[in-house]
């Protein structure tokens, strides 16, 4: 039996009443608010949520269904290029075993990570 997936609380996060929006997240505007297509309509980022981390830094969250590959590099791209790092887990809170978790942070909010760890 696969232990149960750490709970946003469990990682130290508190909710944000942020737009969960990449864009926002690297200090941009969402363009979505402005009825035009934004990152953070893409398919991916189904059940998005943005949270803070134990130290004040926002981070968002999605845990889609499934993440195909070419439509997961070409969504890594376009983060890398605002800034921002996506980390990937199988153990989502959101419907475990059903949905991928994925973290997307600040590139130079990140701590350097400890081999074989995962956010």
């Amino acid at each position: 039996m696969t232990p149960a997936a750490p709970t946003y609380t469990d990682r130290g996060w508190r909710p944000s009443t942020g737009r969960p929006c990449p864009l926002t997240l690297a200090g941009r505007r969402c363009r979505w608010a402005g009825g035009v297509p934004c990152l953070c309509n893409r398919w991916l980022l189904d059940h998005p949520k943005r949270w803070l981390d134990r130290d004040g830094r926002p981070v968002l969250t999605a845990e889609p269904y499934s993440a195909c590959g070419d439509d997961l590099a070409g969504f890594i791209a376009e983060l890398d290029a605002l800034g921002l790092t996506l980390h990937l887990s199988g153990r989502s809170p959101h419907a475990p075993g059903d949905t991928l978790l994925m973290v997307i942070e600040r590139a130079a909010d990140r701590p350097p990570a400890a081999a074989g760890t995962t956010p």
